[in-house]
């Protein structure tokens, strides 16, 4: 019984990670897509997604702190991948008003532009995974309402 049991967590494991495998696939065509639809110089990594996202709904500028803790990712690392986003165009740094040593950052205009062309397509993914836009939107809601508890009220951009 527990030899089955440790099997099947195995199984489980394996056909996750092959999930994820496939959805990280899917959204790095997605973002080079529309990477080629804004003639954007550099390639796109699956590795930008998330902080793309968070830095589009949020509704002010974030510090790399905050932004390596929204992300799960390691402070010097979410520095670089900003740093890469700099450069191809997508976000922009702006000083911290109260401390002009913090800097923080934020979507570009292209990154907004980029943004809007990009998440519709993913919806679409959203949409063939869970079945239907009411589904896909619930779960778009309820990722808003968690980002509100922790910034506030979203933007519309």
């Amino acid at each position: 019984m527990e030899k089955e049991s440790k099997n099947l967590r195995k199984s489980i494991y394996r056909y996750s990670v092959m999930i994820n495998n496939y959805f990280k696939e899917l959204i790095t065509a997605e973002m080079i897509e529309a990477g080629k639809k804004l003639e954007l110089c550099g390639s796109m990594k699956f590795s930008y997604y998330f902080i793309l996202c968070e830095l589009y709904h949020s509704n002010k500028p974030l510090t790399l702190t905050q932004l390596a803790s929204l992300v799960s990712v390691k402070l010097p690392n979410i520095s670089n991948l900003v740093n890469e986003l700099i450069k191809i165009g997508l976000v922009e740094q702006c000083q911290y008003d109260t401390n002009k040593r913090k800097v923080t950052v934020q979507l570009s205009e292209l990154g907004i532009k980029y943004s809007n062309l990009l998440l519709p397509e993913l919806s679409k993914i959203g949409k063939y995974v869970y079945g239907s836009d009411a589904e896909c939107e619930k779960i778009y809601e309820y990722y808003s309402m968690l980002h509100a508890r922790h910034f506030g009220k979203r933007e519309d951009r």
